[in-house]
């Protein structure tokens, strides 16, 4: 058959064309086949938690090994489901935006639960109530005993974690002198070398630090806003994988195992709250 003066690359074209259609609907396909985060988790049989280091929520010991309250109530909540854990360290301020970029599954860290944070991610049950705490040294020489000492006495230099709630609730307050640092641990060399004159981080994490520095002091800040609730966080879309999180955590707090695994970090039974009934 006489195909005419372009014929060929005229088949060519349409070739070119249903391929293209093919591989956009087999992706369709593969997308809408996906398992989501909850089939993957179960598929592969571990869950890859994020975390930042900060005593007694989050550390990593001698060994080599991921502990501290968050992870090893993690550990708990993910063997009831029957997975496995790998642990994803990034800084504190990166802990959800590394999260919603999918370097991992879940956050399990002393993350609070807020609205501006609940904007961004989808908050597990809480499984903690910790109160706000100051990190000062040994004597308390500025006296302090309030979060809104800190705006009254504004020669105070006061470290905060870069994205924590204490540099939101600290800013909202007018706090001056605002120093952030990356992570717990630079917040503690920052006051015991004077290069700021407090830390304001939470309770659990100032009175660790203290108890290790004997050069250092916590005190327990009164505060308006009170206790804080902590919760591990998702990403928005992952209602199922949140759902079956809940389920498994809500059989875990508060038992024997729980309680005993906690109290090594400085944690007690009225630190948590009671879970919710789950169907």
């Amino acid at each position: 058959m006489n195909v005419g003066p372009g014929g060929p690359r005229r088949r060519w074209l349409w070739l070119l064309a249903a391929s293209v259609l093919l591989a956009g609907l087999s992706a369709l396909f593969w997308w809408t086949e996906r398992p989501d985060a909850l089939g993957r988790i179960r598929e592969r049989g571990f869950v890859r938690i994020g975390y930042a280091v900060e005593a007694p929520y989050a550390f990593v010991t001698p060994g080599g090994r991921v502990s501290g309250e968050s992870a090893e109530t993690a550990r708990l909540v993910a063997s009831r489901l029957g997975w496995k854990t790998r642990w994803v360290q990034t800084d504190f301020d990166e802990l959800i935006p590394d999260l919603l970029d999918g370097r991992f599954d879940m956050v399990a860290a002393g993350l609070f639960v807020t609205p501006e944070r609940a904007r961004l991610v989808r908050f597990a049950a809480p499984k903690l109530r910790v109160r706000p705490g100051l990190l000062v040294p040994r004597g308390n020489p500025a006296g302090l005993r309030s979060m809104a000492q800190l705006k009254d006495l504004a020669r105070l230099r006061v470290a905060v974690l870069g994205g924590s709630e204490e540099e939101r609730r600290l800013r909202a307050l007018g706090v001056p002198h605002l120093v952030t640092v990356p992570d717990a641990r630079a917040g503690e060399t920052a006051v015991e070398t004077g290069a700021v004159d407090v830390l304001a981080l939470s309770l659990p994490t100032v009175r660790t630090m203290a108890g290790q520095n004997h050069r250092l002091q916590a005190i327990a800040a009164t505060d308006p806003d009170g206790v804080h609730l902590v919760a591990a966080a998702f990403r928005p879309g992952d209602r199922d994988l949140v759902a079956a999180w809940n389920r498994a955590q809500a059989q875990v707090l508060g038992t024997a195992e729980h309680l005993r695994e906690i109290a090594a970090f400085g944690f007690q039974a009225s630190d948590v709250p009671e879970a919710p009934r789950t169907p």
